[in-house]
This record gives structure tokens, sequence and C-alpha cells, in this order.
């Protein structure tokens, strides 16, 4: 059995037992799931800004220089306490599955000639699996499964830029 077959949420239950240990109890993975759900933000404007005006062939450019850009966003970039750090690797954890279809989103517009849709990101759980898709080549491609395509997702999550 597997976790859609227990009804299970893969993504949060495996991202809590490598960061902690061990899996988490029902009540630890209520919380889990609400504070990752609650990091499933990006600053306005940045996928216009940083993913769609520059386009690369290479994904995992794109969220290099994503990763690299949220550092303007963060109010506490240098903290490395590990509170800090933990909420800091938090945050890229639930933004990677975002970034990840955005880029790819944008590099099949811009540089394959598809269409372009940008979807708002879930606060949900996510199944193990619900992101991914066989690309034509037989990768595991990204793809966001939500309703209301719409360029950007809404409120910063800080407001300080450098």
């Amino acid at each position: 059995k597997g976790f859609t077959d227990d009804d299970r949420f893969g993504f949060e239950e495996i991202t809590y037992l490598l960061l902690f240990g061990k899996l988490p109890n029902s009540a630890e993975l209520d919380e889990f799931i609400n504070m990752i759900g609650s990091f499933r933000r990006l600053p306005s404007s940045f996928v216009r800004d940083i993913v769609l005006k520059s386009p690369s062939e290479d994904i995992m450019n794109t969220l290099a220089r994503s990763v690299l850009s949220l550092y303007a966003y963060d109010d506490y970039p240098n903290d490395l306490s590990i509170p800090n750090v933990l909420r800091q690797s938090l945050e890229l954890i639930a933004l990677f599955p975002m970034l990840t279809v955005y880029s790819y989103n944008a590099k099949r517009y811009y540089l394959d000639g598809d269409g372009l849709t940008i979807h708002r990101p879930k606060k949900e759980p996510i199944y193990s699996g619900e992101y991914t898709v066989p690309s034509p080549r037989g990768q595991q491609i990204y793809q966001a499964r939500s309703k209301g395509a719409r360029c950007g997702t809404g409120a910063a999550r800080g407001t300080r830029r450098r």
C-alpha cells in the first residue's frame, strides 16, 4: 500500500520524516501541513519578474535564480540560528513545487511555443505524486492541479527588497 491508498499525504509526511527523523503523529502532521501551507506564497509579482521575464531551458537554473532572488525578500537572511534556518528551509520546501511548475510553464510558453497557465498555490496538503506527470521524454515534470489561472500569487511574504 502507498500514501494514496491509505488516503495520506506523502509530501508533508516525508518532508517531516527527513527533517525530524520520525514520522509525525496526527497532531504533528496537522500542524506541519498548516505551516507548510502558510509558506506557499511568493512575493507579489515574483513569478512575473523573476520567472517569466527570463525563462531558461534549464529548470534548475531558474530554481537557483529564484532562490537567490528570495534572499532579498527575507527579513533575516543572514541569521544562522537553528530556528531561522529551519524557517528558511521550510519556506523553500513549500515553494519548490510551485517554482518548478512556474519555471516549466515559462519554458514551455516562451521557448517551446506552448500555452501559458499559471495557477494559484494550494494551502491544502499535497498528495504524493500530485505535482508529477511524465514528460514526453520520460522524465518527471511538476504540474500544478489547482483551478483559477492567474499570473502572480497574491500577497507578498515580506516587503523588504534590496
